[in-house]
This record gives structure tokens, sequence and C-alpha cells, in this order.
């Protein structure tokens, strides 16, 4: 029997998009000493940021991938990667699709049937990722798409001897792929406090993202606004 949209597609479960705190900073020295002023309460610096990924996820092309061995349908591996952060993994590229099948491969030393993202549900043969980004890289295993009795229409990998994309029944359990964005994209963020330290240019803090008890250290560069405003009009004065 041929899934419905609701059952292939599933509505994201709430997401908090409370910004993720600092928790807390810690200085990171660098060679040199330096004799600048030491930095005083309520100045604010501005932070750029370094892309990362979690622990555990593998870092391609500005987003994260993670294999989940644990078998579900597709429909409710979608949700668990929704509740990850992510959807199922979108596949753009053959150095993408490369990068997680030898991410599979060194956790399990095979080749198992996958989920990924792909599915054609609201339309048989019109094929799109659940993350919404278009479907245009295709890596189909020598005659699929099929829609074998008329009922396939989620995507799998690692099929056949050439271990490329099929489609398949989605109520059946398979392992899968998330993938996310990065967190700690590259950016401009706020900090305001005491920097106990001002010959310290660059420093590891800590998010703690809310609900997910999920803690992520990242590293950043600091630059004191009102030096940089200062050091902007003496050359424009001088111009």
């Amino acid at each position: 029997m041929a899934l419905t949209r609701a059952a292939v597609v599933p509505e994201a479960e709430p997401v908090d998009k409370t910004e993720p705190s600092v928790q807390e900073v810690v200085p990171e020295a660098e060679p040199g000493n330096r004799t600048e002023p030491s930095v005083q309460e309520g100045e604010s610096h501005s932070m750029e940021t370094y892309t990362v990924c979690p622990s555990g996820w593998t870092g391609f092309s500005g987003r994260c991938f993670l294999y989940v061995p644990t078998p579900l349908s597709w429909a409710n591996a979608e949700r668990n990667c929704q509740n990850r952060g992510g959807n199922l993994a979108s596949v753009h590229s053959f150095n993408e699709h490369h990068v997680i099948q030898s991410m599979i491969w060194r956790l399990t030393h095979t080749y198992p049937l996958t989920w990924l993202g792909g599915y054609d549900a609201t339309q048989e043969g019109t094929w799109f990722w659940s993350d919404g980004t278009p479907f245009r890289f295709n890596f189909w295993s020598p005659g699929n798409p099929n829609n074998y009795r008329g009922g396939q229409h989620c995507l799998q990998m690692n099929y056949g001897d050439h271990k490329k994309f099929d489609d398949d029944f989605c109520s059946y359990s398979r392992p899968f792929i998330c993938a996310r964005k990065r967190w700690c994209e590259t950016g401009e963020l706020s900090l305001r406090g005491q920097l106990t330290d001002s010959s310290l240019s660059r420093y590891q803090f800590e998010f703690n993202l809310a609900g997910g008890g999920v803690r992520l250290l990242c590293k950043a560069s600091t630059v004191n606004p009102q030096t940089q405003e200062s050091t902007e009009e003496r050359h424009r004065r001088r111009g």
C-alpha cells in the first residue's frame, strides 16, 4: 500500500528557538607579551566564530553528518533527525556521497542499506529532499527508481553491487543519516563582561543549547569595538 504524504513527511516537532547562551569563557594564550590596557567590565567585544560540528558528527561542505545505526522507518528516522536539529541527509554531489559512505564504512565495516532524505510520495517520480533543498544529484542504481508494486517512495543508499540510490518501502526499518548545518557558523556575536587578561586575543567559549543538554566548545578571536572605532576615526582624520 502506498504511503500517504503525512506518513512520509512528518511535521517537524517544535524546536526551541532560544538563542544559545554563553556558559563560560576560557582564555587561550597566544605567544608574545603584550601590554595593552585591561578590558573593563561593560565593554563589548565582537567575536568571530569558527565553524565546527557536534561531537560524533562528521563535517563536510558546510554541514554535519551523523550515522544512526538504530533501524527506524523513514518517517520515524526523519523525526529523529529533526529532534537532533536537522533532517535526513540530502546529497548534492558525488563527493558528499563518498564522505557519507566512507563514514558508514568506518563505523560499521560494511555498507548497510541506509535511509537518506529523498521521497516522492507527493508525486510519483518527482523526488524531493526532506530538508527542502533541490533534488538535482541523481545517483540511482541501474533500473531504479522502479516504484515496485506502486509503493516505494523513500530513498535508501548502498543498494546493489554499485552501492547507489534505490527507492524502497518507507515502512521498512533502516539505519539512517542525519544532516544539519554546522554550529558556530562564521559570523559575529557580542560578549559583555570582564575579560581579566587583555593580552589574550583568542578565547574558547561554550554554548549550552536550550532544552538539548548539549554543549559545544567554539573558538573565537575578539576585537574591542571601541578601540576599533577609535582607530578608524584616527585614520579618517589623517585622510
